[in-house]
């Protein structure tokens, strides 16, 4: 991102909102499953000693576990794409 070439980006547990940069969401895609319990910080699962969220209290997992190679290939297409016209 931070040299300007265009990415893709997976997101899981974590919060996509908090982690990830401020980006031109053209350029930067995003792929992830939409579950009800992501980020796993909406469920309150307990934090290690240093306050890191524990994610393997999940027990499921379905924010990747469902993320289908598909999307993301078809995203990186778009990108590569858009590298070739660029």
């Amino acid at each position: 991102m931070g040299l300007g070439v265009p990415t893709v980006t997976g997101w899981g547990p974590v919060d996509r909102r908090e982690q990830g940069a401020v980006w031109d969401r053209e350029r930067h895609l995003e792929v992830f499953h939409e579950v009800p319990c992501a980020p796993c910080v909406q469920m309150s699962l307990p934090a290690e000693g240093s306050g890191v969220l524990n994610f393997t209290h999940c027990g499921h997992h379905d924010c990747l576990n469902r993320l289908e190679a598909e999307p993301v290939v078809e995203a990186a297409l778009k990108q590569l794409e858009s590298l070739r016209k660029g």
